[in-house]
């Protein structure tokens, strides 16, 4: 992914990105096992304290309607909030012919967060139209669905997510582990994407930070020492069918072995041990090998690689 992302101790312009998404299913309990999903996964490489956060686009949307927003008042309204620009949303909001409940649900909109029992009864006093109780029926029911699979307690409320991307339709999340500023995982529903590229189909997942989930782990000792990822990479002169049968024959025997010509690089770490074919054999730490002892030692050093 080509974006600015920000850590503890890293930064950058890219970044790796796994993550799932679910096509087809249009319900709330989709929603719900996309974050379960994520959570488990968190857990599976050993974080035990996050936090998982939840909004909706749907009530935002659903306000600024009942408000009738302009087009470009609503895009400058999104802006401060994936900003958290909370002084500048205030000053467009306070600016704008609203009174009464109408401005207090507006004022309110990005302030709107916390535990997920007082935020949700405090946003549902707030609604102005059937669309904005819809909204909150739908979140309702994913938190149900987290609930009875015993996240209850990491959930909260947030209605002041925002992204500058917009394709967001209904739920968005992010994941956060030790109270940390930034999110290890992001991702909500957004049902009209794909009609963009071909059929329409709702679809919720999500995307996570695999730079920030390594440093993470990494500062919070959560890796195995490092090790080799390969048992043997073999390097030859001139192309042997000797040796693509032998190389081909261990990785069908799940060693992992590479071959490649002299002259390109590789990276020696990656590797326990390095050879050189020539004439049948095998040359690795001093010793010419027949392919029955180079596989015999490959069998010795299988357990040193991850």
């Amino acid at each position: 992914m080509f974006r600015n992302y920000y850590g503890m101790t890293s930064h950058g312009r890219d970044f790796l990105q796994a993550g799932v998404e679910v096509l087809g299913d249009p319900t709330p309990e989709c929603d719900g096992e996309v974050i379960v999903t994520a959570a488990e996964f968190l857990e599976s490489v050993g974080i035990e304290s996050m936090r998982i956060d939840l909004g909706t686009v749907a009530y935002m949307d659903a306000l600024f309607e009942a408000l009738e927003l302009s087009e470009r008042q609503a895009d400058e309204l999104r802006s401060c909030m994936e900003k958290r620009n909370l002084v500048s949303f205030r000053e467009i909001a306070e600016s704008l012919p609203l009174s009464g409940k109408r401005r207090t649900a507006l004022l309110e909109l990005p302030l709107l967060f916390g535990p997920y029992g007082p935020t949700m009864s405090r946003a549902r006093s707030l609604c102005l139209n059937g669309q904005m109780d819809q909204a909150l029926d739908r979140i309702s029911r994913v938190y149900e669905y987290l609930a009875s699979a015993g996240y209850e307690k990491l959930a909260h409320q947030d209605f002041g997510f925002a992204s500058h991307m917009g394709y967001y339709s209904d739920l968005v999340f992010r994941i956060y582990v030790d109270d940390a500023l930034y999110s290890l995982v992001s991702g909500g529903r957004y049902d009209k994407l794909s009609e963009q590229f071909g059929p329409a189909r709702p679809a919720c997942g999500f995307g996570m930070n695999m730079n920030l989930l390594y440093e993470y782990m990494t500062d919070s000792g959560l890796l195995d020492e490092e090790g080799p990822s390969f048992q043997l990479a073999v390097s030859y002169d001139r192309f042997s069918k000797n040796l693509a049968a032998d190389l081909t024959r261990w990785r069908k025997k799940g060693y992992r072995v590479m071959g490649y010509r002299l002259g390109n690089t590789v990276d020696p770490s990656d590797y326990a041990a390095m050879a050189v074919y020539r004439d049948g054999s095998y040359e690795t730490g001093g010793e010419i090998l027949s392919p029955d002892e180079m596989e015999k030692k490959l069998e010795a050093m299988k357990s040193c690689c991850t």
